[in-house]
């Protein structure tokens, strides 16, 4: 069983909301880019499945990837919406990622590399939360981070999108991203 099964958030990009059984997640309070670009627009539309569940995303017209989703609780469907903005970085690109949660758009964004390995499949790793922990509480970035009970911490970064990005070109990538673990999509459809 992956341990990326949701533990409270969005069953669209379910693990991808990378709020899960075991791990922590690391945010950012604004995108990684101020001007979004349609990086990988044609591989990135469509439907896609993970773990059962249905994801479909589509690019509006500022260049913001729109996730939707559809769920069934309670004896009721459900749709779910989310927002992803892709950054284009010469060691893998990266999304940043936010949902609605009754009604609201979250104030933190999520943050991930991702690699389209075939166009029918896409992997996503999440940022590895004792990285930037470390690097919160050694002053390398500006941030906080709150331990949780299971010991790791969840990492909100508050630096400029420059700062981080910077600070992650430097790093060796498998040791930002939990490149031993990806989440995997498969492509279903596209429009």
């Amino acid at each position: 069983m992956s341990r990326y099964s949701a533990r409270v958030i969005i069953p669209l990009f379910a693990a991808m909301v990378f709020i899960c059984t075991g791990c922590s997640p690391v945010t950012t309070m604004k995108p990684l880019s101020d001007s979004p670009q349609p990086v990988d627009k044609e591989k990135f539309e469509g439907t896609w499945m993970m773990d059962k569940e249905i994801v479909h995303i589509r690019f509006d017209s500022k260049n913001v990837a729109r996730i939707a989703g559809v769920g069934f609780r309670d004896d009721a469907y459900y749709m779910e919406e989310g927002e992803m903005i892709v950054t284009a970085e010469e060691k893998g690109n990266l999304i940043s990622v936010r949902f609605r949660e009754d009604g609201k758009w979250m104030d933190k964004y999520y943050l991930a590399r991702y690699s389209f390995p075939t166009e029918d499949y896409l992997l996503v790793w999440l940022a590895r939360p004792e990285f930037f922990e470390t690097a919160v509480n050694g002053k390398k970035l500006k941030g906080t981070a709150e331990k949780q009970s299971a010991g790791s911490a969840d990492v909100t970064l508050t630096g400029s999108s420059e700062e981080i990005l910077k600070f992650i070109r430097e790093a060796d990538p498998s040791t930002v991203f939990e490149l031993d673990e990806p989440m995997i999509l498969r492509k279903l459809s596209s429009p």
